[in-house]
């Protein structure tokens, strides 16, 4: 529809142009000769055809798009831990975090669209509350026994549905999990989650760089 209405404006330039300005001022405009001599003769049509040939034909996608699934996804992403200690400005850490990430693989960084994205995902994993002892000095973490009826997160087989609308320039999705370690100068419960989360369920599709 564009493209239409591009050629019916212009065919009106050139009409108007060709009534209002005299042969000789438009020669100057050598590459619209061929347009101007259709014009002149009144063939509409040729003048038409050769409007269109001017427009550049519309370049083809970079992108294709692939449907995620639970067969496939794990050829693009993967879910890595992540661990972080968080220091003050004298460098001294003062908490620890760790995070799992659904996180596009290394070889498919500059192939993946990163804007655009619409994907859900639902991961599976245990997580547990453990008796910890957190040393600042040393930024030792001792993981002891697991402790029960300890309030807040859930424990046991998780699941958690995450939507991810984007992807920062290192592959990292946003909103996946994670977790916040605090203690109190001592042995305190930690949530921990005891192994790699895994896709029970996923949903959406990725733009990838064309071969």
């Amino acid at each position: 529809m564009k493209k239409v209405i591009f050629v019916l404006i212009t065919l009106a330039l050139c009409l108007s142009l060709c009534a209002c300005v005299k042969r000789e001022e438009l020669e100057k405009y050598k590459k619209y000769e061929t347009l101007i001599n259709y014009m002149e003769a009144e063939d509409y049509e040729g003048a038409l055809a050769d409007l269109q040939n001017r427009i550049p034909a519309p370049e083809e996608s970079l992108y294709s798009e692939v449907e995620l699934t639970l067969e496939n996804w794990d050829t693009y992403f993967e879910v890595v831990k992540q661990e972080q200690w968080i220091t003050n400005g004298f460098g001294e850490a003062e908490n620890y975090e760790v995070y799992y990430n659904f996180k596009v693989r290394e070889e498919y960084l500059t192939k993946i669209k990163t804007t655009g994205i619409n994907l859900t995902v639902e991961l599976s994993y245990t997580a547990n509350f453990h008796e910890v002892t957190v040393d600042l000095k040393t930024r030792e973490v001792i993981i002891g026994e697991i402790q029960t009826n300890v309030g807040g997160n859930e424990t046991g087989e998780v699941k958690e549905v995450r939507d991810i609308r984007g992807i920062s320039k290192d592959g990292s999705t946003t909103g996946i999990l994670s977790y916040l370690i605090n203690w109190d100068d001592g042995t305190q419960s930690m949530y921990i989650i005891e192994d790699i989360p895994t896709a029970t369920r996923i949903k959406g599709t990725i733009q990838l760089l064309a071969e």
